[in-house]
């Protein structure tokens, strides 16, 4: 059987030939690229909207939300990709997030038996807040509370973006997922995925 191939042509006039694998994996890869962006766009309308809004909008915090528990990472299912090398996780992290007052508890250990990275209390207001994981440099945190099962966040350092953070859960409540990104690479994600600890 006998392989087609696709011969394109570049702006210089230089001809590279793709068999039909390469060409699918392209695809494959614009086709993520779009809905990420898409998914991008979405997102940044949602929070700009719900910043416009009065506090009335916007979601309040409830205990029985499926985004509060304890997740264990699923480390076969998770991806650090911020460096383009899609590297495995070489722990299995831990996160919890609790409500606490109008907004969140946001708690990460590296393992199941380490000491947490970091646990720092956050409001669902969009405001920024001076990152307390980082005392002393100009970074700043904002949180939104979207839906019961979606939380935003965004970094700044120095003033500008940094880092994106959505956080959702799946809709019968088992799966926890963390996709991060920051702008100048926004194709390059961490996506960390989480089922229900006890």
């Amino acid at each position: 059987m006998r392989h087609s191939r696709v011969i394109l042509y570049r702006e210089d006039g230089a001809a590279s030939a793709l068999t039909p694998s390469a060409n699918t994996h392209t695809e494959e890869r614009d086709m993520r690229k779009y809905l990420f962006s898409a998914a991008l766009v979405v997102v940044t309308w949602a929070v700009t909207l719900l910043s416009a809004q009065s506090p009335a909008f916007v979601q309040a915090a409830k205990s029985a939300d499926p985004i509060f528990g304890k997740w264990m990472m699923d480390q076969t299912k998770s991806v650090n990709n911020r460096g383009g090398d899609h590297a495995t996780f070489p722990t299995q992290h831990v996160r919890i997030l609790a409500p606490e007052r109008d907004g969140v508890r946001n708690t990460l250990a590296n393992s199941p038996t380490s000491s947490p990275q970091y646990s720092y209390s956050a409001r669902f207001d969009g405001k920024d807040h001076p990152d307390p994981r980082f005392p002393g440099k100009d970074q700043t945190l904002a949180h939104w509370h979207i839906a019961p099962d979606v939380i935003v966040r965004l970094q700044k350092t120095d003033g500008k973006t940094s880092e994106w953070v959505i956080y959702t859960v799946s809709s019968d409540g088992k799966v926890f997922t963390s996709i991060s990104w920051a702008p100048s690479n926004p194709e390059l994600q961490d996506v960390q995925v989480f089922t229900r600890g006890n």
